[in-house]
């Protein structure tokens, strides 16, 4: 029976659904030999039943799809199946339907399906799909045939909509509740098979062709919008075992563990792989081509320019290429098990990014860049010229060669590491895997040539030299002092005082909860700052320095030079001072003053939940005549901005934030209503200049 199902606030997830679902994820399949089991029907032409073949192909690839990565189970039955197939060249449901009468599935010779709501055509149609006699023999994977017959109209017989329109529910108990249209930069193929629009910002009224190249699975939003009516699966049939994802250069074909799905459309490859545990690989060495692999959810990767989808094939116009070939999905419920472990890429320059598990990476011939994320992570790059680049865990940089047979230098925090494989850079990890064994850090520091002047758990003073030296404190409140030099101070946790003097230096405070307040000089040079845990105190000093206040109310300063600064978490305070600034407050609400110069002033854009987590900063000293402009970091057009204006006091004193005078200004992002700058007497600009892309903005013209 069909149940209803509300809005979540998520336009990702809203713009897909119905309203309605089925009351249960295991549900019976049938496919009808004759039109007299269609009862309630006013008349059908031409029935024609799906062979056993089809039946096959849709039960394989339509609807086993489905239970690998949502909790929805089929099982078959003979007749009055909850989901029931077949072929007819013209139906008609009876007046109910919003195609009223007799008419053509999918109205131009396609294919229809009806949703689980009693209320838009009839019970006695929920769940049936319905196809053009011919239309459909031998669907392909990617095809026209294969991706808006097959998994299109049973996403609309679970209780999916279009993903391109709002639309309202046909609920009378219901009425004016709408459910939204994808959000713009996401309203494409790539993100969702519900849409007519098979790239962003397709023009609907030149229509579509049977010609583009589609997905092999739901996508990233379907999957997000069928786990939230019906559940995810974790377990059996999930892809729940140590799992090694291939594919043929030649054909598009997929295997997993050597099991092989069949070539594609024209080769393609467009798909959202669902993993439900183990411990899991990408291999894409076979290829040749730079690969650009993102393992982050909700993220693209590219193993193949050769095989992305076109989807604008066969349409007028430039062409449009899928952003990749496989889409993450995004996690169910902040379930890490869906994420995918280990990569190993060709022989071409390749990318490589990592998530919140243990990774392991290979780069394969090429000049590679790999980058770590939150896990403990294996990063080697093989042959070539690669840049290592560890994240929070405890990260390992290999290589193919003993440790005497390499040469390294120290140089801000920045290992240059030369073997008969090129010259690799190497930052943030913390153990260097040879073949005759591992050194840390501290080993590897000091074979750079570096001096290391070691930290206790006590209250340490160390003080480095002229060369580039690696300062740690541990726990306690140290003092730290690079003096001369590229140097690298790790304050650890307590309330630690950091001075990196003169050179481009890498300074850090704590990395746990239990680091207190921290007080950073930056000193001359070009440095990197990262606050880390607590409240800190962040001074950049000289040089165009690159700031984080990390995790904690951090007040930031950037001084001299034309800095990059990040609030980070939490509410911060930010000043830009002197120089042409980038300012990103972060998540929290923060309080910034750029200073002289150019600067701007940056909000994270996206989802909802990911604007609303970045909070709305109070901008002091905004002046558009100085060249500031406001940076909105997700896609989003000039139209869909608002300005207002209106006196501010502090609640207890009554004091005003700016000059009596002239009012504040408040930019507010439409689509979510939300406040993303106030500006300190910006009622008296001439112009607030917008950057959105490559495209800046006045909001006032």
């Amino acid at each position: 029976m069909p149940t209803p199902v509300a809005l979540t606030g998520n336009q990702s997830i809203d713009a897909l659904l119905w309203g309605w679902k089925w009351d249960r994820p295991n549900l019976t399949v049938s496919f009808p030999q004759s039109p007299s089991e269609y009862t309630g029907y006013n008349f059908i032409e031409n029935f024609q039943p799906f062979t056993e073949f089809q039946a096959n192909q849709i039960i394989n690839f339509g609807l086993n799809n489905l239970g690998v990565f949502s909790g929805l189970q089929f099982s078959g039955v003979s007749s009055f199946g909850d989901l029931r197939f077949a072929q007819a060249s013209r139906i008609d449901y009876g007046p109910m339907h919003s195609q009223n009468g007799l008419h053509i599935p999918g109205g131009r010779g396609s294919a229809e399906a009806n949703p689980p709501d009693p209320q838009f055509s009839g019970a006695f149609t929920s769940g049936d799909n319905w196809f053009t006699v011919g239309e459909y023999v031998t669907p392909v994977l990617g095809s026209f045939q294969y991706a808006a017959g097959l998994l299109h109209e049973n996403g609309h017989a679970l209780g999916l909509k279009h993903g391109h329109a709002e639309q309202p529910s046909f609920d009378p108990a219901r009425a004016g509740t709408t459910f939204p249209a994808l959000p713009a930069a996401e309203d494409s193929q790539e993100y969702s098979v519900m849409t007519y629009r098979t790239y962003v910002g397709h023009d609907l009224d030149k229509g579509i062709t049977e010609q583009e190249e589609y997905p092999w699975t739901y996508m990233i939003n379907d999957v997000r919008a069928l786990q939230h009516l019906y559940g995810a699966n974790f377990g059996a049939g999930s892809n729940e075992t140590d799992s090694i994802y291939e594919f043929d250069p030649a054909t598009g074909e997929m295997s997993v563990n050597g099991f092989g799905f069949g070539a594609s459309y024209n080769s393609k490859v467009l798909l959202t792989i669902w993993d439900g545990g183990g411990t899991d690989l990408f291999d894409f060495a076979n290829f040749d081509n730079d690969q650009s692999i993102d393992l982050r959810p909700g993220a693209f990767s590219t193993f193949s320019t050769a095989q992305l989808a076109d989807l604008s094939r066969g349409q007028t116009g430039p062409a449009h290429f899928a952003r990749g070939n496989i889409g993450n999905p995004v996690l169910y419920e902040g379930d890490l098990r869906s994420l995918i472990e280990n990569v190993r890429t060709g022989s071409g320059d390749d990318t490589i990014i990592g998530n919140a598990v243990a990774n392991w990476f290979r780069g394969g011939g090429g000049n590679d860049t790999l980058e770590g994320a939150d896990g403990d992570d294996w990063l080697t790059g093989d042959a070539g010229n690669d840049d290592i680049r560890g994240g929070a865990g405890s990260d390992t940089a290999a290589f193919g060669a003993n440790s005497g047979d390499v040469t390294a230098t120290l140089s801000g925090g920045v290992f240059t590491i030369t073997s008969s494989d090129g010259t690799d850079v190497v930052r943030g990890v913390e153990s260097f895997a040879f073949l005759d064994g591992t050194l840390t850090l501290a080993q590897m520091t000091e074979k750079a040539g570096g001096d290391r002047p070691g930290g206790t758990p006590g209250d340490d003073n160390l003080t480095g030299g002229a060369g580039n030296d690696l300062l740690e404190g541990l726990s306690g409140n140290d003092r730290l002092v690079g003096m001369g030099g590229n140097d690298t101070l790790r304050g650890g946790d307590g309330a630690d005082t950091l001075n990196g003097g003169d050179g481009d230096d890498l300074i850090e405070g704590g990395e746990t909860e239990a680091d207190l307040r921290d007080v950073i000089y930056a000193g001359a040079g070009n440095d990197s700052v990262d606050g880390g845990y607590g409240n800190d105190q962040i001074y950049g000093q000289g040089g165009n320095d690159t700031l984080a206040g990390g995790f904690g109310a951090d007040t930031v300063e950037g001084q001299d030079g034309d800095d990059v600064i990040t609030g980070s978490a939490f509410g911060d305070i930010v000043f830009g001072n002197a120089g042409n600034d980038f300012v990103n407050g972060g998540f929290g609400h923060d309080l910034i003053n750029g200073g002289s110069g150019a600067d701007k002033f940056f909000h994270v854009g996206g989802t909802r939940d990911q604007m609303e987590g970045h909070g709305s900063d109070w901008v002091q000293d905004y002046d558009a005549a100085e060249g500031d402009v406001l940076v909105f970091g997700g896609s989003a057009t000039a139209s869909q901005f608002q300005v207002n204006t209106t006196h501010t006091a502090n609640r207890e004193t009554g004091e005003r934030s700016g000059a009596d005078d002239l009012m504040e200004a408040f930019v507010i992002y439409k689509p979510t209503g939300q406040i993303l700058w106030a500006l300190v007497d910006g009622g008296g600009q001439d112009s607030i200049n917008l950057q959105i892309g490559g495209d800046t903005f006045d909001l006032l013209a």
